[in-house]
């Protein structure tokens, strides 16, 4: 699923694959206090599978915790064709708990 201008605010997910999956042609997606259990995490992907538009812009993670996930939040990609990044990448991700 792409989207663009999309909000997710304080809610909790419990499940068995992604809490979140942000696809590619997806712009303009703000989620805060977000608690995801027990899941693989929050993923930004899979960019490269197919050879659209890999593009994924503007996003912003804030106040998310991924206790007892397999990745956190991460970023999964596909061999073969080159995705296209930024100049920059920025976070101020700092890790809390053990």
């Amino acid at each position: 699923m792409d989207v663009n201008n999309l909000t997710m605010h304080n809610f909790t997910f419990t499940g068995g694959d992604d809490c979140i999956a942000i696809k590619p042609r997806s712009y303009n997606i703000n989620i805060s206090d977000v608690i995801c259990n027990g899941v693989n995490g929050i993923a930004i992907g899979s960019l490269g599978q197919y050879l659209e538009d890999s593009s994924v812009k503007n996003v912003t993670i804030s106040h998310a915790r991924v206790p007892s996930t397999r990745y956190g939040t991460y970023i999964k990609t596909w061999m073969g064709e080159l995705v296209p990044q930024p100049d920059s990448y920025e976070s101020d991700y700092k890790p809390q708990g053990g």
